[in-house]
């Protein structure tokens, strides 16, 4: 089995390869995903939606690792998302967001729960604002 620091390397390396089925294959059949903007839900097809909303918008994205702590069975991240906005980003629950071409730079904070060896609970905080103000959909 493998131990969460390994499980964090593998979840952020496969987001990073752009492996999806890499990727979900950390994730627990039940896992719980949440994210700002009311972004919820549970299971794998949770999590494949939430993979095409930022992998498909922003192809060429990457995470960064800035800090990452572990403890009993969770571990939290801080970390730096990037990529470029080249094509629809289908946020649910928002109208689509047409690509503009724009690059962008979002710090995150993740928290994750581990259980039985993959993810069960997936939280995702990070500032909105400041994504649509570097995507040019707010003013500075």
């Amino acid at each position: 089995m493998e131990d969460i620091k390994g499980l964090v390397t593998r979840f952020y390396d496969t987001w990073n390869g752009h492996d999806r089925d890499g990727w979900l294959a950390c994730c627990d059949e039940g896992i719980v995903f949440s994210a700002p903007g009311g972004l919820a839900g549970q299971g794998l097809d949770t999590g494949r939606m939430f993979w095409s909303l930022w992998q498909d918008a922003f192809p060429d994205c990457r995470t960064e690792i800035n800090v990452a702590v572990a403890e009993g069975n969770e571990a939290i991240q801080e970390s730096v998302f990037t990529g470029t906005h080249t094509e629809t980003f289908h946020v649910p629950g928002s109208p689509d967001i047409p690509a503009t071409g724009r690059s962008v730079a979002i710090p995150y904070t993740l928290g994750l729960t581990y259980l039985g060896g993959r993810w069960s609970s997936f939280r995702l905080m990070f500032d909105r604002a400041e994504l649509l103000t570097q995507l040019g959909l707010m003013p500075t």
